[in-house]
């Protein structure tokens, strides 16, 4: 079924992930028009955390090196998603009905790829892939005036990265936008010193693990939660 498969481009569940973020970003008709021509699928899909993606164009999307929809069909693309760990994809009927494409979603198909057998124990790293990305325009004078008025002590958790890691941590900290820059919408909007908010890494990276961001008083509240539970 799978003759012409090169292990070269062929996609991991990294890339499928990196997959998914794109069509996030780009939306459905820029990611048709991308990777399917502007096909849109007739009924075959992956469901991936709830969400349906096109079936053919995230597998194009997903290899290493660019490759066409029409080197492929659907039912290798979902035999292919399963070999990865991907196991939701789907037939959509005209009613909306759902339909898996395996007959038995428990029973493993018994071909197994190299993928399959080493997932557990490694995977591959390391080689540079050239990406075409969309960067969001940031202004560094700016962030450099907030951290001199605002200091270089988390806000949330006051870790100080000079007194733990002395020299070199010395004057670090990160500058969260309050109002985050990817709701923006793609456009500019003036950006002024308080709207900043100076974090460190961890925090930073839990302000941001919900589509719209905590506030900083959201996240402060659920670390004095968790400190107060803890003693």
């Amino acid at each position: 079924m799978f003759e012409n498969r090169d292990p070269k481009i062929e996609p991991t569940p990294q890339s499928v992930l990196f997959a998914v973020q794109e069509y996030k970003k780009i939306g459905e008709r820029e990611f048709l028009k991308k990777y399917t021509r502007g096909r849109a699928p007739i009924n075959s899909y992956l469901r991936y955390k709830g969400k349906l993606y096109p079936l053919s164009a995230l597998w194009a999307a997903s290899h290493l090196q660019p490759v066409k929809a029409n080197s492929f069909n659907s039912n290798q693309a979902a035999y292919r998603f399963r070999d990865i760990g991907f196991e939701g994809a789907v037939k959509i009927d005209e009613d909306g009905n759902e339909e898996s494409f395996f007959a038995d979603n428990n029973k493993r198909n018994t071909a197994k790829t190299i993928t399959d057998s080493i997932i557990d124990e490694y995977v591959l790293e390391g080689e540079r892939l050239l990406r075409e990305i969309k960067a969001i325009k940031r202004d560094p004078r700016i962030v450099a005036k907030a951290k001199a008025k605002f200091g270089s002590v988390c806000q949330v958790c006051n870790f100080n990265f000079g007194k733990v890691y002395g020299e070199i941590g010395r004057g670090f900290i990160e500058a969260h936008h309050i109002d985050p820059l990817h709701l923006r919408a793609g456009k500019n909007r003036p950006t002024a010193v308080d709207d900043f908010a100076m974090l460190c890494s961890n925090c930073h990276r839990m302000i941001h693990r919900t589509d719209s961001a905590l506030t900083i008083e959201q996240l402060k509240a659920i670390v004095a939660g968790n400190k107060s539970r803890s003693t």
